[in-house]
């Protein structure tokens, strides 16, 4: 490596573990993104939640060891509303091992003919609190878009955060641990905490 990239590397490694430390309040030693290893374990069930047009809609289930009674987190995957599907990441069973149930679903995906996405992005006051996190290197969904979203639920007075990690791409926490999943846990917990409830006991 030349001298050259190696500063490159420093300075924008400085810049990441500065700008998480400024929305976390914690210092996070950067270390090498650990593929696959952040997915923890599989779903304790997976259930049917629904029927429509003849199609099974399937949600997994992740449940805290300490209660099955636990404030519950809805899981919906990625994907444009026209791909994708439910599977393990990050969070699914490291939210329960924190005290939070997860529902992790599948739904239906849009097509030529079913516009699923038309009625996906509405703003209404009964929208909830939302903290939002951005790679500001994300190649398909731009970081001035999810800006400009976060803008206009604060103009229709919805309690909202944007969290913006430089440098990163598109789905930089979807299969491994690397300083933007770091922060992301970081700020989870306390947000969920705070407005849906504290997990149950571990």
């Amino acid at each position: 490596m030349s001298g050259t990239a190696l500063l490159l590397v420093v300075i924008t490694t400085a810049v990441q573990v500065f700008t998480v430390h400024g929305a976390t309040g914690r210092w996070f030693a950067l270390s090498p993104a650990a593929p696959g290893g952040a997915l923890g374990r599989g779903p304790d069930r997976t259930v049917t939640y629904a029927t429509l047009g003849g199609e099974q809609l399937k949600a997994d289930l992740y449940l805290p060891k300490a209660s099955p009674a636990a404030p519950l987190v809805v899981s919906i995957h990625g994907g444009g509303f026209i791909s994708g599907s439910r599977g393990r990441t990050p969070y699914t069973s490291w939210l329960a091992d924190n005290g939070y149930a997860v529902l992790d679903v599948d739904y239906r995906l849009g097509s030529a003919s079913a516009h699923t996405w038309n009625t996906a992005d509405q703003i209404t006051p009964a929208a909830p609190p939302t903290l939002m996190f951005q790679g500001s290197r994300d190649h398909l969904v731009h970081a001035d878009h999810t800006k400009a979203f976060a803008d206009k639920l604060t103009a229709a007075g919805i309690t909202n955060r944007y969290v913006e990690i430089p440098f990163l791409d598109h789905a930089y926490d979807s299969s491994s641990l690397n300083i933007g999943t770091s922060a992301t846990r970081a700020l989870m917990l306390p947000w969920l905490q705070k407005y849906v409830g504290a997990g149950a006991s571990r």
